[in-house]
C-alpha cells in the first residue's frame, strides 16, 4: 500500500462529485464536505505521464461541444478521444472525462461501464474505484459500492474521503459497526479540526445507537 499518499483535490467541473445523494446528505451533516472537497472524481496514487496531446484535444473538442450543450457532437469527440489513445495514461484520461459527462447526462450504467474500464486498464487507480463507488450506489449496488470504496481505501489509505463516503454508505444502510470502524480510521488521519469534530460527533450517535437500538435515529447536529 502507499502510506502516506492523498489524493489530490476534485477536477474543476465534475459531475461525478454531486451524484450519491444519499451519501453527500450525511457528509453534509457532519460537516465533511467543502473541509476537504466534495467527493467525487480524484486524483491518481500513482505517477503518470499524462495523456498524449491529440487525446487531450480530442477531449477539449468534447468539453467545447458541451458547452454548446451540442452533445451528439460531445459524444462523437469523446468516443474519437478513446478510439485514438494509444496508450495506458490516455485512455485512462479519455474515459474518465467521458463518464464524466455521461453521467450528467443521466447515461449512469454507461459512464459505470467506462469506469470498469479505466480499473480494468489500471487497477490501482484509486480515482475510479472511489467514482464507481458512488455512482454503483447511485444505482443501487451499495454492496459493489462498498467494495469499489474499499478498494479506493487500499491505495491511498491516508486520504479521508473514500473512508468519509464508505462510512456514510455504511451508516445510511444499517452497518453501524462497520461505519464505527471507518470513523474511527479518520480519527487516526490528518483532518481538518472542523471534520475531526464532525467525525467525533458521528462516533457519538453510532455509540449512542449501539447503546440504545430502539432509539430513533439521531438527528443531525446543528450548522
Amino acid at each position: 500500500m502507499l502510506h502516506g499518499q492523498r489524493l489530490p483535490p476534485p477536477r474543476r467541473g465534475s459531475h461525478l462529485a454531486v451524484r450519491a445523494v444519499a451519501i453527500a446528505a450525511i457528509l453534509i451533516a457532519i460537516g465533511a464536505i467543502g473541509a476537504i472537497g466534495s467527493i467525487g472524481a480524484l486524483g491518481c496514487a500513482h505517477a503518470a505521464t499524462g495523456p498524449s496531446a491529440a487525446t487531450r484535444a480530442a477531449v477539449e473538442r468534447a468539453e467545447a461541444a458541451e458547452l454548446r450543450r451540442d452533445h451528439a457532437a460531445a459524444r462523437a469527440a469523446y468516443q474519437q478521444a478513446i478510439a485514438g489513445a494509444a496508450d495506458r495514461d490516455s485512455q485512462v484520461f479519455a474515459r474518465r472525462e467521458y463518464a464524466s459527462s455521461l453521467e450528467a447526462w443521466g447515461e449512469v450504467d454507461a459512464a459505470i461501464a467506462q469506469l470498469d474500464a479505466v480499473v480494468a486498464l489500471d487497477p490501482r487507480h484509486a480515482p475510479s474505484w472511489h467514482d464507481l463507488g458512488i455512482l454503483r450506489h447511485a444505482r443501487g449496488d451499495d454492496r459493489g459500492a462498498l467494495a469499489a470504496l474499499a478498494t479506493a481505501e487500499s491505495i491511498v489509505p491516508d486520504d479521508p474521503r473514500p473512508h468519509l463516503a464508505r462510512a456514510a454508505l455504511l451508516w445510511q444502510t444499517g452497518e453501524t459497526r462497520g461505519a464505527t470502524a471507518e470513523y474511527e480510521i479518520l480519527l487516526t488521519l490528518e483532518l481538518p479540526q472542523r471534520v475531526r469534530e464532525k467525525v467525533e460527533w458521528a462516533l457519538g450517535q453510532l455509540r449512542s445507537h449501539r447503546e440504545q437500538p430502539d432509539a430513533p435515529p439521531a438527528p443531525s447536529p446543528a450548522p
